[in-house]
């Protein structure tokens, strides 16, 4: 079971991520110095890092948010599952469902976030070039 640090920690980290284009202030009392983060584009390591990831995200994409759906725990382990919407400079606005892992520590600060969603249908399937030859892939692989 969670401690109510840890509760707080993951709606802190929640609200850190809705609220990017603000900045990232908050960063240091929502992830551990040594967080290991990843997702369907990159791996980082400690908070450095991923403060300069999140900056280039804020600035890539305009008003993202993120609904949580749903959250369930394991010991100092959240599955948190949400919907993301933004809008991207190209191709347009973007919505998309995932799944984060996320670890946290006594004190309510993540050590670990693991995010797992389709980047092939959400993202690279749009791309002009790209998306086009991963369409006639599937369209090959249905028939």
């Amino acid at each position: 079971m969670p401690s109510e640090r840890q509760r707080q920690g993951l709606n802190n980290y929640i609200t850190l991520f809705n609220q990017l284009e603000q900045g990232i202030d908050c960063l240091p009392d929502c992830v551990a110095p040594t967080i290991s983060f990843s997702d369907p584009f990159v791996e980082l390591q400690g908070r450095d890092a991923l403060a300069e990831y999140l900056v280039h995200f804020a600035t890539k994409v305009s008003e993202p948010r993120f609904e949580q759906v749903y959250s369930g725990w394991d010991g100092d382990v959240c599955l948190l599952r949400w919907n993301f919407s933004g809008g991207l400079k190209t191709p347009a606005d973007w919505c998309f469902a995932g799944v984060s892992e996320l670890h946290f520590d006594q004190q309510g600060r993540v050590t670990k976030h693991v995010d797992h969603w389709d980047s092939g249908r959400y993202f690279y399937r749009r791309l002009p070039l790209i998306g086009w030859l991963i369409r006639w892939v599937e369209s090959r692989l249905h028939k």
